[in-house]
């Protein structure tokens, strides 16, 4: 489906982007969506810390919990820090050396990396709403957007010290680079995105498709410009995996060979032995897994969706980072990889934009799902 089939489709407006005030509009809601969620998460863990007072037996995890601890780490002494082991090589540089930069004012590496990952959030969501106004989507999903990005419930990670924010924001400036046509913008943000997380070099797909369609009217340097679109996120990406094997020797794909390790990514499998794993998981009351399989299920429910309302190249990119999923044996953290492809969101909107009553009773649940992802975070019941 075509952009312009996309947006008569919603109903969307030719001159949308240019109508007086709207501007003020997605800022106000991205800012007051971005806000919601704070005052949400950090008020769950204020409460696991005040369960904690009364009953020492529950675990309190902070704002750095799980994978903060390493991006905090790496940002204040680098990968070689003393108390680092080789599966901290597992978690790409980009947001740590970010962080550490913005050290420089006087914070902590804790409080920089912070600052980043919610300040990216923060942009990822007014890029997440300039697109849907570019490509047409109409007023209803533009709207709504910045909420359910958010509110939902692996939406707790933009808070904490993780990457998400950077990878999802980068993510998001290729997309306006491809489909508004400035190739060159395209490659500093895909090599960017290369640098922020193992899967960022799958945006090479969505990048191919859309310098294939306009291929043959583009000029000589539009040409070069789209094929250097293309290879950018391998290009950042080997930047990452050239470093550690010249400093920790060892395979050149040493990063991705951790990420398989049996207690995290684990090794390559069929997606039958994945599903099988996580099924035998959740009979044996495994809580990660019993979460896992709902929300796997509805994810590929919206990836169908997905193949009838959106351009192919947000299609493919999504489709790609689920076969990703399923390289491993074990499904751990699915809900979060996954709704980090950001035209899941994108989908799960359109759908409900235009059912009002669906649309609250949905947000409300999902605020509220927010609250226990984040609670059983904190309090290391579920890895998130």
């Amino acid at each position: 489906m075509t952009a312009t089939a996309t947006s008569r489709r919603w109903g969307a407006r030719a001159d949308a982007a240019s109508r007086p005030g709207l501007l003020a509009t997605d800022v106000r809601a991205v800012v007051l969506s971005w806000f919601a969620a704070r005052v949400v998460v950090v008020a769950t863990g204020h409460l696991v810390a005040f369960l904690h007072h009364h009953v020492p037996a529950l675990p309190s995890l902070g704002l750095y919990a799980w994978d903060g601890t390493y991006y905090r780490i790496i940002a204040e002494h680098g990968y070689h820090a003393p108390v680092l082991s080789h599966d901290a090589l597992r978690f790409w540089p980009l947001t740590p050396m970010l962080a550490r930069a913005v050290s420089v004012i006087g914070l902590s590496a804790g409080q920089s990396l912070l600052v980043v990952n919610n300040a990216a959030a923060l942009v990822a969501a007014f890029l997440l709403v300039r697109l849907a106004r570019r490509e047409g989507w109409g007023d209803a999903v533009a709207e709504r957007l910045p909420w359910l990005f958010a509110l939902a419930p692996p939406a707790f990670v933009l808070v904490l010290g993780y990457s998400e924010g950077v990878a999802i924001a980068l993510s998001l400036a290729a997309f306006l680079a491809y489909r508004s046509g400035r190739w060159w913008w395209a490659v500093p943000a895909g090599v960017l995105c290369g640098l922020s997380r193992p899967v960022g070099v799958l945006l090479l797909v969505p990048a191919a498709l859309e310098a294939a369609a306009g291929w043959r009217r583009a000029s000589r340097s539009g040409r070069l410009a789209r094929v250097l679109a293309v290879l950018a996120p391998v290009a950042g990406t080997l930047l990452y995996v050239g470093y550690v094997a010249q400093s920790f020797g060892g395979a050149f794909g040493l990063p991705y060979r951790v990420q398989s390790a049996s207690n995290l990514h684990g090794h390559a499998g069929s997606p039958i032995s994945t599903l099988d794993h996580a099924f035998r998981g959740a009979a044996n009351g495994n809580l990660n897994s019993a979460l896992d399989l709902p929300w796997l299920a509805l994810f590929l429910v919206l990836l169908v969706a997905m193949t009838r309302l959106l351009p192919a190249s947000y299609t493919a990119w999504s489709a790609v980072t689920v076969v990703a999923l399923f390289t491993g044996s074990s499904l751990n953290s699915d809900q979060r990889y996954l709704w980090s492809a950001f035209p899941f969101v994108v989908v799960a909107v359109m759908l409900l934009a235009r059912r009002g009553q669906l649309w609250w009773a949905v947000l409300s649940l999902s605020t509220a799902a927010l609250i226990g992802s984040a609670l059983l975070a904190f309090t290391r019941f579920v890895v998130p």
